[in-house]
């Protein structure tokens, strides 16, 4: 996306465009809000991981019609769509104060949301994909809660011994938390 720029000069658009391609090849989504709350740049992975339709993500879109399309989609959770995007508008136009919040997405997706003021008004906002490292949040956290009924079962005594074959005793045990 070409973001308008103030310089005239031949070097000036060359170092912009270079730097333009190389926010392009970031793996993290960002854009940039004015301090009317309207977009002003974006790079081309903002859009991807949003799924934006290219015609929204356009400079002077107003963030106030991301936020009901996406609410209208269901990223922030089921119910009435009016209340919802008038919450996510007030939890973005917080005063000045950084914050972070997710988003759901259609197949499971989940992207971490960070938003950062701009001293002069307006705020960038960063997008990260965090669905990996979420099921393996997950997968670790039910990890542990089988490995604590395996223990819970050790000491309380619950497994079966039999004759001189204590090895048994875990085995059973084992088997019985993977119930």
């Amino acid at each position: 996306m070409t973001a308008p720029r103030s310089s005239a000069s031949a070097s000036g658009n060359a170092i912009g465009e270079l730097v333009e391609a190389g926010l392009d090849l970031l793996d993290d989504g960002f854009a940039v809000f004015d301090s009317r709350l309207r977009l002003t740049y974006r790079n081309s992975r903002f859009v991807e991981l949003c799924g934006y339709p290219s015609a929204l993500a356009q400079p002077g879109t107003q963030i106030a019609e991301l936020v009901e399309f996406d609410v209208r989609r269901g990223a922030y959770g089921p119910g009435d769509a009016e209340p919802r995007i008038r919450e996510k508008l007030n939890e973005i136009a917080r005063s000045g104060e950084p914050h972070e919040g997710e988003r759901r997405l259609d197949r499971g997706r989940i992207l971490r949301e960070r938003y950062r003021p701009i001293p002069e008004g307006g705020f960038v906002l960063a997008v990260t994909e965090v669905t990996e490292a979420r099921r393996i949040h997950e997968a670790l956290r039910d990890s542990e809660f089988r490995y604590a009924q395996v223990t819970n079962a050790l000491t309380e005594g619950i497994y079966e011994h039999a004759g001189n074959q204590p090895a048994r005793g875990l085995a059973a045990a084992c088997r019985a938390c993977r119930l």
